[in-house]
């Protein structure tokens, strides 16, 4: 409240007694026409205005003094959910939300001493998702993933040549150490281990001596097959140049040919992300998030993020339900990624790809505008309630984090209620399911 002085002969005077104040107010406001108890004759107000919103001259000047201004309106901004505090240089946070937002700073403080950088954790999680896949192929694989496992530990996915001689080194005395290690962990796996790797070897031997000829190769793969399997081949067989040339030259065929498939397989996964898919799926949360922007405010982020998931869903499946739609996206994004095919294995750039980029995406998103009004409209209504209706009569008086949304009579709005994150998610989810 700005400071009141009684008027003096200079214009200075001293501040007046609060006793004397309170006095004076009250004698103007009974006047001649006050009853004999002293009440005074005001007429009731339907609301209670603010000085800086009562009419000129309300206020009646004490001696020379005008009355003095009113107090400027610290802007909101509307993208925040907190009102700024009264100096302008806070926000004014909720006792029940603190927690959280601690929360969150602790979190971030957390992780920025891992990852200095988004740089920085962006590597970490291209390196932990790697690690994921490489421990779910490990555990649950088949063949061809445990090949992929041992092919990347041998580094034939490396593009680097010295990282790639490198992790071929470690492969080596990997690989060395894996008979010892199997001996104490598992001694039949060990057994069946050492069999097949000198069966191996005696074909090996055996292929020998049928490219060289030589009679003293025959005796030694022969001894070696004698001592593991109590049995050896008498005669072997006539070599044929050309079908073990074929032969050899069909697996190296195959094994380029499968490291050309995984890197080709990590540049479109990367190039979808990136080009394709990725923005689509930004550009689909962000015509949800603009549906949602009227309530987001009210809600804890626990609770937006609930309903947001939701409405998503819905939209989703109103589009699968559309065959035709669903079967021209799937063509559409199909002869993207053949056309990517082409060009990464023809080295030739994805520029011409944009127009069947632009056109798949946007296919998509009409069709996603033209349902989300009709899923978005009944489950925001379920979730967060009606307004409530403007009232001639002022409120009791509440907390303003316990007003419902109303048009006061000032003009202004009081502000929405902040649901607690329990009551909003019971609310929620037993409307919607």
């Amino acid at each position: 409240m700005a400071e009141m002085s009684a008027g003096a002969g200079d214009g200075g005077g001293a501040p007046m007694d609060l006793g004397a104040l309170l006095d004076t107010g009250f004698d103007a406001a009974v006047g001649s026409d006050g009853d004999a108890t002293g009440v005074p004759n005001a007429d009731p107000v339907d609301d209670v205005a603010s000085p800086a919103q009562d009419a000129p001259g309300s206020e009646t000047p004490v001696g020379d003094e005008a009355a003095p201004a009113a107090e400027p309106i610290i802007p909101v901004d509307p993208n925040n959910p907190y009102a700024l505090s009264a100096d302008g240089k806070g926000f004014v946070v909720p006792k029940t939300e603190l927690p959280q937002l601690k929360g969150y700073k602790q979190y971030a403080e957390a992780v920025q001493q891992k990852f200095p950088t988004p740089a920085d954790a962006e590597v970490a999680y291209a390196q932990s998702s790697d690690f994921e896949a490489i421990l779910n192929d490990l555990q649950y694989g088949g063949e061809t993933e445990l090949d992929a496992v041992l092919g990347f530990l041998s580094g034939s996915n490396a593009t680097d040549p010295q990282l790639q001689a490198s992790m071929r080194a470690g492969f080596e005395r990997l690989a060395s150490r894996v008979p010892q290690i199997l001996s104490k962990m598992n001694p039949q796996a060990h057994a069946s281990h050492v069999d097949s790797m000198v069966q191996s070897r005696v074909d090996e031997m055996y292929q020998r001596a049928q490219e060289s000829g030589n009679p003293e190769d025959l005796l030694n793969a022969q001894r070696l097959d004698w001592g593991l399997t109590g049995k050896y081949k008498t005669e072997l067989e006539k070599l044929d140049p050309m079908r073990a040339q074929q032969e050899q030259l069909t697996r190296q065929q195959q094994a380029v040919q499968q490291q050309e498939n995984q890197l080709l397989e990590r540049d479109w996964s990367s190039f979808n992300k990136n080009s394709v898919d990725g923005p689509k799926w930004g550009e689909f949360n962000s015509a949800i998030d603009k549906a949602l922007e009227p309530i987001k405010a009210s809600y804890a982020p626990e609770v937006f993020d609930a309903v947001r998931a939701r409405i998503a869903q819905q939209v989703i499946e109103g589009m699968q339900k559309d065959f035709e739609f669903a079967r021209t996206q799937n063509i559409a994004r199909t002869q993207i990624q053949k056309g990517y095919e082409g060009a990464w294995r023809n080295r030739q750039p994805t520029g011409a790809l944009n127009p069947r980029i632009q056109a798949y995406t946007q296919n998509f998103m009409a069709r996603a505008r033209q349902i989300l009004p009709s899923v978005a409209k009944p489950l925001l209504d379920k979730a967060a309630g009606k307004p409530a209706a403007p009232k001639a009569a002022a409120p009791p008086q509440q907390s303003p984090q316990n007003q419902p949304t109303q048009r006061a009579a000032n003009g202004q709005f009081r502000p929405s209620p902040r649901i607690s994150v329990e009551d909003a998610l019971a609310a929620t989810w037993k409307n919607l399911m």
